[in-house]
């Protein structure tokens, strides 16, 4: 069930299964804290917004990183829930989001609607 979900959002949300946390997962915290993986787009570190995001996107003053998950409750049944990261918007942060995202159809992104969401900024 926790594959097929996955692969579910997968293509429901064009994200990376493996980006997509659930509530069937163990340790769903310990995950985030996890090493972070290493990619060949980036010289040096890559953005902090892009770090273990399902979706980024921008508005007029703010990045943001949408962090996916699946959760399942008595109450609500199933439903996604979204840890949003709000980025404040600086020359070099806009470079980093032009230089990851070259090809988007639509320049800022788009948000991806989930049932709740949880919001944390940084300056």
């Amino acid at each position: 069930m926790e594959q097929f979900m996955k692969h579910f959002l997968d293509v429901l949300l064009h994200a990376d299964p493996e980006d997509i946390v659930s509530s069937f997962d163990d340790d769903m915290e310990d995950d985030c804290e996890e090493e972070e993986e290493d990619s060949g787009d980036w010289d040096g570190d890559m953005p902090e917004f892009l770090e273990r995001s399902t979706n980024v996107y921008r508005t007029r003053f703010y990045i943001v990183r949408q962090q996916i998950m699946y959760r399942r409750d008595s109450l609500l049944g199933a439903y996604l829930c979204s840890r949003d990261t709000f980025y404040c918007r600086t020359p070099e942060r806009d470079r980093q989001y032009e230089a990851a995202f070259p090809h988007n159809q639509e320049k800022d992104g788009k948000r991806i609607p989930t049932l709740m969401y949880i919001r944390k900024y940084i300056d």
